[in-house]
This record gives structure tokens, sequence and C-alpha cells, in this order.
């Protein structure tokens, strides 16, 4: 596997996670879709949250920063967690036959981000006790 060498690529990861634990607990909820898409279809449907199309995506970018960095610990840590990387491979395979597959597409980008961000982050951990040290 090819490390790429990237100055504190721990602090970005860090950073990160904590942008994600502020947007997970203070910002706003996913609104519910699908009655609104089955009332007016899917090609009038807005924007929901602005907010998040742009959070997500630069989580995303910033893990992927850090995780070009340390990518072995972090397979690692996927190889030990089989059965959440089958459920987000399931959760992309059943894209295929949603009645909304670009919503469906989204919200599942939405969880993989979720797990990307802390799997990175928590490759850069050096024991659990810094974890707790965090919570604390």
């Amino acid at each position: 596997m090819v490390t790429i060498k990237i100055p504190r690529a721990d602090l970005i990861a860090k950073i990160s996670f904590a942008i994600f634990m502020f947007v997970t607990f203070f910002g706003t909820s996913i609104p519910s879709f699908q009655g609104t898409m089955q009332e007016r279809g899917l090609d009038e449907i807005d924007t929901s949250n602005i907010v998040n199309q742009l959070i997500y995506p630069a989580l995303f970018f910033f893990s992927f920063v850090g995780f070009l960095s340390n990518p072995q610990s972090t397979i690692n840590i996927l190889k030990k967690e089989k059965m959440f990387s089958f459920l987000l491979f399931y959760a992309l395979i059943t894209i295929s036959w949603s009645d909304f597959p670009l919503v469906s597409f989204k919200r599942w980008f939405q969880i993989f981000t979720y797990f990307f961000v802390i799997v990175v982050y928590l490759s850069y951990l050096k024991n659990a006790s810094e974890l707790l040290n965090i919570i604390k």
C-alpha cells in the first residue's frame, strides 16, 4: 500500500472528527422526503439542506487526506469490522432497486462519511485511553 506523507494529517483527522461530532449533535436533522417525492415527483424537489451538502463532502475530503497518510491502520480497522463494512456494501447495492436512487445514494454517502470519518480518526489513536480523555 502506498503511503503519502502529509504533514499534520493526524491533526486534519482530529479536526474532521471534531467538526463531525459538532454537526452530529448540533446540526440539523435529516428530513423525510418519502411522502413529498411520491406526491410531487423527484424532479420537483429542491435541495433540502445546503449545510449538510457542504459539510459531508468536506468531511469526507479531510478524512480522505488523513487516510492517505495512514492507510494501513485504517484498513486494519476495516478488516476487524467486517460486519459493518458488509452492511455498508449491502446498502450500496440496494440503491440499484430503490425507487429514488439519487436520494438513496446521498443517504448512503452520508452514512459512509460517518463511518469513514470515525475510522480514520480511530486509526490515529495510539490507545483507548486517548479516546476516553477526549470523551471526558
